[in-house]
This record gives structure tokens, C-alpha cells and sequence, in this order.
């Protein structure tokens, strides 16, 4: 079984108080986009928003089939929904259910990390965020 790593760029946009989506990009180690996906989601804010395209991004990954031995990289925009990611005992205790699902999830990835996104870092997750 070969060891891989992957990066997902979680972005995710509200444009009114009844739409929100959002979106991200799967890439391999060299930066080969490997899967795109974009969803409306259910969320009263930006962080619940992104809370959810974490939740999301690690379906896609687990529904791709890859081996356990994958590694994957979560890049989140929010600083917030980092430090409930980081330290799921730190988030919001309407989102409590949520976390649940992404420690499941994370389970059956194996190894995931997160780490914060750069700033305008990707301009195509940005757009299937509001295609979502």
C-alpha cells in the first residue's frame, strides 16, 4: 500500500440570510486537483458555513475509496473554525452533533490535519463556494 498525502481548501460564502454554500478542491502532493466539490449548505453564519464544508470535504475524501494510509491536509479560512477543529471541546454547542460527525469521519480517514489557509489562497474553492 503506497502512503499519499492530500490537501483540501475548504471555503465556503453566505450571500443572503436563506443561501449559503460551499466549496473546495482535492490535490494531490505535486498540487494535481484530484476532485472539485460545491454544495448549498444549511448555516446562519460564515463559521457554521465552514464548519460544514469541513464536514463535507471529508466525505468527498472517504467516498473516493483511497487507502488508509492517505494523509490529508484540511486548510480552513476561519481562525475560529480552526481552533473548534483543533479543539472540538472549544466549539459552539449548537455545532456539538456536527463535530461528532467530523471525529467519525476522521476516524476513517486516519490522518488528517488541519491548518489555516493563506489569504485569497485559492480563487477556484472561493468559486465553488458560491456556486455551491
Amino acid at each position: 500500500m503506497v502512503s499519499r498525502i492530500f490537501k483540501v481548501q475548504c471555503i465556503c460564502g453566505i450571500s443572503n440570510e436563506d443561501s449559503a454554500g460551499c466549496g473546495g478542491i482535492l490535490r494531490d502532493i505535486e498540487g494535481a486537483a484530484r476532485a472539485l466539490f460545491s454544495s448549498p449548505i444549511a448555516a446562519n453564519d460564515v463559521d457554521s458555513a465552514e464548519v460544514g464544508a469541513v464536514l463535507l470535504a471529508l466525505e468527498v475524501f472517504i467516498s473516493l475509496e483511497w487507502k488508509i494510509n492517505d494523509s490529508l491536509f484540511v486548510e480552513i479560512g476561519s481562525k475560529v473554525v480552526f481552533n473548534w477543529c483543533v479543539n472540538k471541546s472549544m466549539g459552539p454547542w449548537l455545532l456539538q452533533s456536527t463535530f461528532v460527525d467530523i471525529e467519525r469521519k476522521i476516524e476513517k480517514v486516519g490522518s488528517v490535519v488541519f491548518s489555516m489557509a493563506k489569504k485569497k489562497g485559492n480563487e477556484m474553492a472561493s468559486t465553488l463556494a458560491i456556486a455551491g
